[in-house]
């Protein structure tokens, strides 16, 4: 039977929009754009996400990857954004296709404000029949190109996800140079056999960055963690190779089928989905297994009982990451207490609590301003 998709999120990774010449692979992105151009002529709203412009200015001022720093990858951004939208302009208009260029950070996703303006204006987009291709603003934020654990997007793939559950898209599309997620490394591993669907995040396999291009950023782990996202907020996700002959066709179609589908979970609400995935953590805490159990199976807020450690210096209403005794994050959530206030209260039991002069012990995450996930999120 085939799919019914009103709205789709299609994010091209870097390793398909530049080849390994620095060049811009037209030949490529022509198959692309002629299924984009068929899509939306059976109706489909289209969204498009694309990675490159690093290597298009790299391209230009023709410097290796050994000499970029951050500064350096900055200003190769910014040089090399328009040249990519002057390649999508010139490709799209063969097929009269106006496009828009939208440049987004996270802050654009954590205000509700921006998030506002920015939804109205790609929904205007698609109301006009233009399509918006969006890139992470690479030169005025840092967090992409930047390694390390504060790393919130990865060459564009968690922005894919981000936009997705904004955009209330029924399918999130991410396009790369591999077939999809295998059970182990296919680059080591003659006998990698490819998972071709997950209902369950126990089904995803351990993964390293090496199966990666040299020109993209994020490897398989962060499409896994952008599949993750789009499937808490009831969004379907298909991780497959770009070079496949009508893929995209194939996909929406429903017959044949390729790479990795993840199966979407019970939709969020549009708060749970802004808690659990648009504003930037300010904290930690660690619980222990009976709040964990509380937390997924009782609906309940969180108690200071339930808390072992915290992590960072956080204030009343700053988002706060609750992880299990394991490290894994199982729950986001509004702080009702800030850092001080917690950490004198931390272990404690209403009765003790008040004991220490407050007539009415607050929880530190109430759970209307609780997000939890079934399965822990990383």
């Amino acid at each position: 039977m085939k799919p019914d998709y009103k709205r789709i999120v299609i994010k091209i990774g870097s390793g398909l929009v530049i080849n390994e010449r620095l060049e811009f692979n037209s030949q490529l992105i022509k198959q692309l754009a002629a299924q984009i151009h068929h899509l939306k002529t059976q109706g489909h709203e289209l969204i498009l996400i694309s990675s490159g412009a690093i290597g298009l200015g790299r391209s230009s001022l023709s410097l290796t990857k050994e000499a970029l720093n951050l500064k350096t990858k900055q200003a190769l951004a910014a040089t090399g954004q328009p040249k990519l939208m002057s390649e999508y302009q010139n490709i799209f208009e063969a097929f009269k296709i106006n496009t828009a260029q939208l440049l987004v950070t996270g802050h654009e996703l954590s205000g509700r404000e921006s998030y506002l303006n920015l939804r109205n204006t790609i929904d205007e987009l698609i109301h006009l029949n233009v399509l918006p291709i969006i890139n992470e603003n690479d030169s005025v934020s840092t967090v992409e190109i930047t390694e390390g654990p504060q790393k919130n997007f990865g060459d564009n793939d968690v922005l894919s996800a981000l936009v997705a559950t904004k955009m209330d898209a029924d399918l999130l599309v991410l396009l790369t140079n591999v077939n999809g997620i295998y059970d182990k490394n296919p680059k080591r591993h003659s006998d990698a056999k490819l998972i071709s669907e997950i209902k369950n995040f126990t089904q995803f396999p351990p993964v390293d960055d090496t199966q990666t291009s040299s020109l993209g950023r994020g490897g398989m782990s962060t499409k896994i963690q952008a599949a993750k996202i789009a499937s808490l907020c009831g969004i379907k996700t298909v991780i497959t190779s770009g070079e496949i002959k009508n893929v995209l066709n194939d996909l929406i179609s429903g017959s044949p089928q390729h790479g990795s589908t993840i199966l979407p979970k019970a939709k969020l609400t549009s708060k749970k989905r802004w808690l659990g995935f648009s504003k930037t953590i300010s904290g930690i805490v660690v619980i222990n297994k009976g709040a964990q159990e509380a937390l997924e199976n009782n609906n309940a807020s969180l108690l200071p009982i339930g808390i072992i450690e915290a992590k960072g210096t956080f204030n009343s209403g700053e988002l706060i990451s609750v992880i299990n005794d394991e490290g894994q994050e199982v729950a986001r959530g509004l702080a009702e207490l800030n850092h001080s206030e917690l950490i004198k209260t931390l272990g404690l039991n209403s009765l003790e609590i008040k004991k220490m002069g407050t007539d009415t012990p607050r929880p530190f995450i109430h759970k209307n301003n609780l997000v939890t996930f079934k399965e822990p999120y990383k």
